[in-house]
């Protein structure tokens, strides 16, 4: 387990760090469990946002041109700043870290860090619970999250559902054993850009029924995703809406 970390959430104009941008940074330091301090702003993404982007978030192209938005490279330096050599947690924690790495990879700064994703421990864990967005497991435990689908509130709220996750299945457990203490700990975030093979027929066929379900429009042409793509896609709609 972790009692020191930053919890992290990224809005952004897509689901493809390649080809997206990130519109909003949110950042939470722990410390002995407890919020410490908080980093929230803007970033200039230099792409429109979509109406999906513009549904979801509630963020529009106006709040975009304000004075405080920050320069992708300011914005970065002061969350990078800001996370210190603090390990990091979030929901679906690995769509943040590719956007972040690639980012940090374009500006020639090294960046690696370890992490710990609640999806993964609602997954392993929240078993009787059908979905495991980010706003299910937070009505299951009770939490209010005001700011749903803005950085700053879905980095406070992942922060929420990780101390509720370590008390029901870490805390309160007399006995652990390593594989428990394992999916606690943080573990090596991994980001690789490379050439992938393409998505299999199933995870488009899911990938579709998603997107049928909850009336979500993918500009991104399905046939033509990689599996590392269509599985980032199939990752976030799971962890805002539910599988």
């Amino acid at each position: 387990m972790i009692k020191n970390y930053v919890a992290v959430d990224l809005e952004t104009t897509g689901l493809n760090p390649k080809y997206n941008k990130i519109i909003e940074i949110g950042g939470v330091k722990v410390i002995d469990n407890k919020i410490v301090d908080t980093y929230s702003s803007f970033v200039k993404p230099d792409q429109k946002l979509s109406q999906i982007i513009i549904d979801l978030t509630g963020i529009t192209e106006e709040m975009l041109s304000g004075n405080d938005v920050k320069e992708p490279g300011e914005a970065l330096e002061e969350f990078l700043n800001f996370m210190e050599d603090f390990p990091l947690l979030g929901h679906n924690l690995n769509f943040d870290y590719a956007f972040l790495k690639k980012y940090f990879v374009d500006y020639e700064i090294k960046f690696e860090k370890w992490g710990v994703d609640t999806l993964k421990i609602a997954r392993k864990y929240l078993t009787s619970l059908e979905h495991k967005s980010l706003g299910d497991i937070c009505s299951y435990y009770g939490i209010c999250n005001e700011r749903a689908h803005r950085a700053l509130g879905d980095a406070k709220a992942a922060h929420e559902v990780y101390q509720c996750l370590l008390k029901d299945f870490f805390i309160e457990k007399e006995e652990r054993d390593e594989n428990v203490q394992k999916d606690f700990a943080p573990q090596p975030l991994i980001y690789r850009m490379r050439k992938e093979a393409p998505a299999t027929e199933k995870q488009k066929q899911y990938l579709l029924k998603l997107m049928k379900i909850y009336k979500i429009d993918i500009t991104h042409d399905i046939e033509k995703m990689t599996k590392s793509e269509a599985s980032r896609y199939i990752n976030y709609i799971v962890s805002h809406h539910g599988k």
